[in-house]
């Protein structure tokens, strides 16, 4: 009788402990998929908010886009890059435009080309998540725009350059 108790007391130890091991790992398993779909769910909830440019240079990175003028988006890196300093080493300013979510004037992009070519340091391109129309940005300053007002764009290039040179830079 005595072996007989031990025996099956030994016997709901191990199958106790299977069924612990295997609660663990279905539990383990429910937490991965748990923490996937949020993270999938983030990611796509982060694919929706508004584009907001930069203002700083956390997380730049040392190199420019090929162009000044683009028609692709700058990566987030780049303008902070940019920002910091364009090629002859003097900090730069980004205007960016939205015309897929916003009715753009018909020549909005040819007077965004035109005074980006004025000016040496201003870099011009497309964000298709912008929050407003326009966006200019600089070091520690962003101007947003719903419409085009070419005043208050040389107002905003002038300023920045002109505290550069007061600055400088």
């Amino acid at each position: 009788m005595y072996l007989n108790k031990k025996v099956g007391k030994g016997r709901k130890k191990r199958h106790l402990r299977k069924l612990g091991k295997r609660f663990a790992i279905f539990l383990a398993l429910i937490s991965a998929i748990g923490l996937s779909v949020g993270l999938y769910r983030y990611v796509q909830y982060q694919q929706t908010l508004p584009f907001y440019p930069p203002t700083n240079l956390v997380g730049h990175i040392e190199t420019y886009p090929g162009e000044r003028i683009s028609f692709q988006p700058i990566p987030v890196a780049q303008q902070k890059h940019i920002l910091e300093h364009t090629p002859n080493g003097e900090p730069g300013v980004i205007i960016q435009f939205n015309c897929e979510q916003f009715d753009c004037p018909e020549n909005l992009i040819n007077n965004l080309i035109s005074i980006t070519e004025e000016y040496p340091n201003v870099y011009l391109a497309p964000h298709s998540r912008l929050a407003k129309m326009l966006s200019l940005s600089a070091l520690g300053k962003l101007e947003l725009l719903e419409y085009w007002n070419e005043d208050q764009i040389y107002g905003f290039l002038q300023s920045h350059f002109k505290a550069q040179s007061r600055s400088g830079f």
